[in-house]
């Protein structure tokens, strides 16, 4: 375990273990006045109250419809509209009754014989059938009634508990029977009775058991919280670890780089600060490659050019003395022999053919030797495809494809177009080795730089000569020095660029120049 992880066990210890201790001791405190607060009379009382104000409740709705129905059965009017049969009129009549609330039904039967009987009550079994004022009629002696009216209106959607009263109807001319059903919602008494079970019944156990109860939550809090300390102190220990671990791995990355293996490079884990840690180190790292590779490539350039000037001089004085000496030799010979006559001719044009070869040979050195310092300037880069296929007529096929808005780079003008040149001639070239020449030119955005992208339908590079091509004096061509893809790189590299080759959408190869975009204060 590491110093960090050590510390943080500690801090952690410390800011989770006060708490625990005040909350051991204040716990029990403060569960027996949570208790004595829940079981106070006067909630007692209001909940006693609650029930007795349902059952109030319960009675008077039933005494006022009850009272409803006595009425009905007493009114003389409706005794005169039975007697006349005047059903639409009766009708008329009771429907301001069934349209009150809770009134679920009314019905009025005409007897063939005596007086019905009044029926018992189904809403409350507690209570006498309602008979008041009325006369009881035998269910024997009372033969099949007829039915002259049913008043039912809409039932409001829900469950009902309903209750029927069977009236006999004042008035010995009527000898009618009145039946009125009404109902209370059954929500009512679904929530009185999840109010017994949910409130009245553990209030009353709460208050039988008040202190028990006090000592069970106040042990069962202590070990919730101490099981959420112990799991927070195993996950913080695990993170901890987690964290060090990968801040080991990036001490020990460090000390690998800085022996000079820059090709190391680290998975960030999550999206932390230390995964940004790892990806700014695989940044920073790729950077140094990258500028050691620069640094490498511009030594050997270097190098090389030493060597190409050296080249260039010794081959270039020699060579007029070779030319004049041969063509003096056949200046002067005045023979009449026709056989060396044709040997000294083509001697004469074999020698100049080849030291022009030399000459372009010596001049190609010479410019890669003095390849100029960059001198660079805010240029856009967008219409460079533009510019080129215009400079560039011999490419009959020159697909030039703009940026689609400013792209301005600080280059040099005068190199990078050199560079892009070659390219073009050497895609040209490539491409005419095929059926369907074709070259291509893309100037597009990429991240905080430019890709010019420089595509051709030759055959290719193969990709295990991909990383020489760029070296000075290798070259796939049969005629050439290979000087023209290694000045490119070096113009490039000189900008703070990267150039690469793939393989391209015309089924050739695709030069990819990559090069940085100027700040945005920076003027075109």
């Amino acid at each position: 375990m590491g110093r960090l992880e050590r510390k943080l066990l500690a801090l952690l210890v410390l800011v989770a273990g006060v708490p625990l201790v005040v909350a051991f001791l204040l716990s029990r405190g403060l569960f027996e006045r949570t208790m004595q607060a829940a079981v106070d009379p006067g909630v007692d009382q209001q909940l006693e109250s609650s029930v007795q104000f349902f059952r109030e409740f319960v009675r008077a709705e039933k005494g006022r419809q009850r009272a409803i129905a006595r009425g009905l059965a007493a009114d003389g009017t409706v005794a005169g509209l039975i007697a006349a049969r005047d059903t639409e009129a009766l009708r008329a009549y009771l429907l301001p009754y069934v349209r009150r609330p809770r009134v679920l039904k009314l019905t009025i039967q005409i007897p063939e014989g005596q007086p019905a009987a009044a029926s018992p009550s189904e809403f409350a079994p507690d209570e006498a059938p309602a008979s008041d004022g009325g006369v009881e009629v035998e269910p024997e002696a009372s033969p099949a009634p007829a039915l002259l009216l049913d008043l039912s209106p809409t039932r409001p959607e829900g469950r009902w508990r309903e209750d029927t009263l069977t009236l006999p109807i004042a008035g010995s001319a009527a000898r009618g029977v009145l039946t009125y059903t009404y109902g209370l919602e059954q929500r009512f008494f679904d929530q009185f009775s999840d109010l017994e079970q949910e409130a009245i019944a553990p209030m009353s156990a709460l208050k039988a058991d008040q202190d028990n109860q006090a000592t069970i939550l106040a042990w069962g809090f202590m070990a919730s919280l101490g099981v959420s300390v112990l799991a927070a102190s195993l996950l913080a220990v695990y993170i901890g670890r987690r964290t060090t671990r990968r801040l080991m791995r990036l001490r020990e990355a460090m000390e690998i780089v800085a022996e000079g293996d820059l090709a190391l490079r680290l998975t960030p884990e999550g999206r932390d600060e230390v995964a940004d840690l790892f990806r700014h180190f695989n940044e920073m790292a790729e950077g140094l490659e990258e500028g050691q590779a620069r640094v490498q490539y511009l030594t050997q350039v270097s190098a090389w050019q030493g060597i190409a000037r050296r080249m260039a001089h010794e081959i270039k004085n020699p060579l007029t003395p070779i030319l004049l000496s041969v063509q003096q030799a056949h200046s002067r010979y005045r023979g009449e022999d026709a056989g060396f006559r044709r040997v000294i001719d083509t001697t004469k044009e074999i020698v100049e053919h080849e030291v022009e070869t030399l000459r372009r040979l010596v001049s190609e050195f010479s410019e890669f030797a003095r390849l100029p310092q960059v001198e660079p300037e805010p240029i856009d880069l967008a219409p460079l495809p533009s510019a080129l296929k215009a400079a560039h007529p011999e490419v009959e096929r020159f697909e030039a494809q703009d940026g689609a808005s400013a792209l301005v780079a600080m280059v040099d003008r005068g190199l990078l177009r050199q560079a892009l040149s070659n390219l073009v001639i050497n895609a040209w070239d490539a491409a005419n080795e095929g059926d369907d020449p074709q070259v291509a030119m893309i100037v597009e955005a990429d991240g905080g730089g430019v890709a010019l992208h420089i595509d051709d339908s030759g055959p290719g590079v193969p990709p295990d000569r991909r990383g020489q091509i760029f070296e000075p004096y290798i070259t796939g061509k049969s005629h050439g020095t290979g000087l023209g893809l290694a000045i490119v790189k070096k113009v490039v590299v000189d900008h703070r660029g990267r150039i690469e080759v793939t393989d391209g959408p015309l089924g050739g190869a695709r030069f990819t120049i990559w090069l940085p975009l100027a700040q945005a204060d920076t003027p075109a």
